[in-house]
């Protein structure tokens, strides 16, 4: 039990103040009496039809809550949050009949105060008696607020999912489509594909949520092996998407991307092509989809279209990107036909680019000596500060680990709980130097250090996967190059040799369709003509 020294709340309530609250009548409280509405106030706004009077025994425990709920509906959430706290850890058992109220009151409080995870250490307490709480039910709408100001958390997916047995007929009809989405994460997340589209085909075409769902939705039967069901789901989110805002677009073009992704994975290189061919140019995916598209081509033998593209990818308008597997590509391609001399170039290239920057990572992670330094790591890079000094190239990977989506999430949270315990310590001196104060706080705290050491796991795993696909890449370079040697040793005799070399017949002349103007690269890279680069390779075999 808690120990109970609160006297912040006597010096600023006096004794008067109890008496005149203690006078409230006693009755009968409905759990589910509140409102909540997610509105433009940081994302909260609440409209409340509550009954405040309370069945308990005559104690001053009774009082302490019946004063936290009046001075909650008056908004004084500072002080309703100490009165609450009195009654969740008063040590009389006569109080147990009021402390479930209390602990509820309390988690509602904290919300209110933006508290979020403060707020979470009692809904977990509600959470982990289950139905057996009288205030478990009604935690359920609280918990959908908190999901909505930390999107995409799997802690919190994992938090709602204990309320699916509630779904659908005792959840409020309000709140039906957006639980359905947060279960269908949920069971996503978890490798349970089946549980995830049963709950993301209870999102109505009404709801907010209904286009992400249809795209979830499209995902989950890709890692189903269901083509045909996939293609439908991209092709509805595409029709859903056409048009709207920023935010729309961008699920536009994600679906399209995914779209020609499934038709490659289903052997449709054609359509695959045609797809990400489609992808605007403006499109934060576009360099996804050339890069990707090059691999159609491949598949499909239009070698000399996959190097244009693949060209396109070696400007320096793109220092800043990182595709390690291009070049690996490339040099397959030119093998394939036989150019040798060009396999080699790019061999040397990629050994250039990518020998000093697998040394340099092998010696950043030789000096990351636990969980907190990779998260340092990737702080000090992301922001440049700490006094590091990182290669441009090393600064690539750091940008690709930050972007994964578990990644992002896991810095997110950290600075939520950078904002929470900011505020309690920026609160009322009084407030913040209570037991209940000091409980947040040391809780909070406790809480991000182990995010922070979960979060440097993220990126310790991160790392190591990108130090291994450089590996492997690098292995496959060498690989490229020990068959060339080979190939060229075997194949290519003296005389066949001088053949070859003389010159290019007319049939070792690619040309380009009518639609195009031809222009001979000089050199120079020019913004618009990325993307449309042709390159002239013809077969050198026998």
């Amino acid at each position: 039990m808690r120990k109970l020294t609160e006297p912040w709340l006597t010096q600023r309530f006096p004794a008067a103040i109890f008496g005149l609250c203690s006078l409230i009548g006693a009755g009968t409280v409905n759990a589910q009496d509140e409102e909540m509405v997610f509105g433009e106030d940081d994302g909260f706004v609440f409209e409340e039809e509550e009954v405040n009077d309370v069945t308990a025994p005559s104690t001053s425990a009774a009082r302490y809550l019946q004063d936290g709920i009046t001075y909650y509906e008056a908004e004084d959430f500072l002080a309703a949050s100490g009165f609450f706290w009195r009654v969740v850890n008063d040590p009389d058992i006569s109080v147990d009949s009021i402390r479930p109220r209390a602990q509820f009151e309390l988690a509602k409080t904290l919300v209110r105060m933006r508290l979020l995870q403060g707020a979470l250490l009692f809904f977990d307490e509600i959470i982990l008696e289950g139905p057996a709480h009288p205030y478990f039910e009604a935690s359920a709408e609280w918990m959908i607020v908190i999901a909505r100001r930390l999107p995409g958390d799997a802690e919190m997916l994992r938090r709602i999912s204990n309320f699916a047995d509630l779904f659908p007929d005792r959840v409020e009809e309000k709140y039906r489509d957006e639980l359905a989405y947060y279960l269908g994460e949920h069971y996503f997340n978890i490798g349970e594909r089946e549980q995830a589209l049963q709950y993301l085909g209870f999102v109505t075409p009404v709801s907010e949520f209904y286009t992400q769902s249809q795209f979830l939705a499209g995902i989950t039967h890709v890692r189903l092996g269901q083509a045909r069901e996939a293609i439908a789901k991209f092709e509805q989110v595409m029709e859903l998407t056409r048009r709207g805002d920023s935010e729309s677009r961008r699920l536009n073009e994600l679906a399209q991307l995914s779209l020609a992704r499934t038709y490659y994975g289903a052997g449709d290189f054609v359509r695959a092509e045609e797809l990400y061919g489609e992808i605007p140019r403006n499109s934060e995916y576009w360099l996804d989809s050339l890069f990707e598209s090059s691999w159609a081509f491949y598949q499909s033998e239009q070698f000399n279209r996959a190097l244009g593209n693949l060209h396109s990818l070696n400007s320096p308008f793109f220092n800043d990107e990182y595709y390690p597997e291009a070049p690996v590509l490339q040099a397959v391609i030119l093998f394939y036909n036989c150019r040798w001399r060009e396999v080699a170039g790019v061999i040397e290239e990629f050994d250039f680019t990518f020998g000093p920057l697998l040394d340099q990572l092998r010696a950043t992670m030789a000096g990351l000596a636990d969980d907190q330094a990779y998260y340092d790591f990737l702080r000090e890079s992301a922001e440049q500060q700490g006094g590091r000094r990182f290669d441009p190239r090393l600064q690539q990977i750091v940008g690709v680990t930050l972007d994964v989506r578990s990644i992002r999430q896991a810095v997110a949270f950290i600075d939520e709980l950078d904002r929470e315990l900011g505020y309690i310590q920026g609160e009322d001196a009084g407030w913040a130097q209570s037991d209940l104060g000091q409980f947040l706080y040391n809780e909070v705290l406790a809480t991000r250090d182990f995010a922070v050491a979960e979060a440097g796991a993220l990126v310790r795993g991160r790392l190591s996967g990108i130090l291994q696909e450089l590996e492997r890449h690098d292995r496959s370079m060498t690989s490229v190059e020990v068959e060339t040697q080979l190939a060229e040793a075997d194949q290519i005799s003296a005389e066949l040799r001088a053949e070859l070399f003389r010159g290019e017949s007319l049939d070792d002349v690619s040309t380009a369709s009518n639609e195009y103007m031809v222009w001979t690269f000089d050199g120079e890279y020019w913004k618009d003509e990325l993307g449309y680069y042709y390159y002239h390779v013809n077969s050198r075999c026998e």
